[in-house]
């Protein structure tokens, strides 16, 4: 019996999510917030991360996510990201 992984050696994968309601919102869709983040898998256990969030209804809108991934047992990892929250449009 062999043991299967998800992810290899430069693989990529590929995550998007949204928030519809918040909960200092009024109303649904007053706020939203949208993220894509890509992680290429340096070895079997390891993936450098990067993506960006954008949300509306705030003054900084935009926010660009940099990291790394440590996968001890999949499917649980540990994760150190920097990221930043300036205006990343203009």
């Amino acid at each position: 019996m062999t043991a299967g992984h998800a992810q290899i050696t430069r693989d990529l994968l590929l995550g998007v999510a949204f928030d519809l309601f918040k909960t200092d919102q009024i109303s649904v869709a007053s706020k939203v917030q949208a993220g894509a983040e890509v992680n290429y898998f340096i070895v079997r256990n390891i993936s450098a991360t990067g993506g960006i969030e954008i949300w509306t209804g705030t003054r900084d809108n935009s926010s660009l996510i940099l990291g790394m991934r440590w996968y001890p047992v999949e499917p649980v990892f540990i994760g150190s990201e920097v990221w930043s929250d300036k205006e990343i449009w203009g």
